[in-house]
């Protein structure tokens, strides 16, 4: 088994060269205005231009119309993650053979059968905020997200505060497919500390031996 690998946030050149030498299997750009990693589609751009062909690229939206995302996927974005309120007659809307990813916020066990139907690749479980669609940090109800692994018909990555100090014990607690994570291998936000991202891949490293 391998753990699918996704480094959030990105903003700098450097940091998303290091993540993918790393091991990384995707990198995250956050087309979401509010956010503090927010990235234009032109400097989402430069930075996909410089990485190899094999890590994926994906783009997280809340509530973008469909033109604003495909400025994305023109920059060179492969997948389209879903953060806001956008249900399955929206990724009609996106071009033919866009691969989506749904995040959900789940505060209970109906949250979870509601996301199920929703036509998406992989879901991604962040933890539950009433005020904010995701990037806070705080960590995901894992009990929950485990229940989630078992409903859900497609591969769950575990998101909410998961970092090179607590990724074993998400691991054994969730058995997720993978792991989303962003702001527990940062200096400041959309600024990444390389050393704890290479903490979180030797931890990885240890959990799958």
């Amino acid at each position: 088994m391998k753990l699918f690998m996704k480094i959030c946030g990105m903003t700098r050149p450097e940091d998303a060269k290091f993540a993918e030498d790393e091991g990384a299997d995707a990198l995250g750009f956050v087309a979401y205005s509010k956010s503090p990693r927010f990235i234009s589609p032109e400097d989402t751009a430069r930075i996909c231009y410089k990485l190899k062909g094999k890590i994926r690229k994906v783009g997280v939206f809340v509530n973008a119309s469909p033109e604003f995302i495909i400025k994305y996927l023109d920059a060179g974005i492969d997948i389209v993650q879903l953060h806001g309120d956008e249900n399955t007659d929206f990724t009609k809307l996106l071009p033919m053979g866009t691969e989506i990813w749904r995040a959900i916020k789940i505060s209970n066990e109906t949250d979870i059968a509601i996301c199920a139907p929703f036509p998406a690749e992989k879901f991604v479980i962040d933890s539950f905020s009433k005020e904010k669609y995701g990037g806070t940090g705080d960590t995901a109800d894992w009990k929950l997200a485990n229940l989630a692994v078992g409903i859900l018909k497609k591969p769950v990555l575990l998101a909410g505060g998961i970092g090179p100090a607590n990724i074993k014990a998400a691991f054994e607690a969730v058995h997720p497919a993978g792991f989303d994570v962003n702001s527990a291998v940062e200096s400041a936000p959309g600024i990444k500390d390389h050393h704890l991202i290479s903490e979180l891949f030797r931890n990885i490293s240890r959990i799958m031996n």
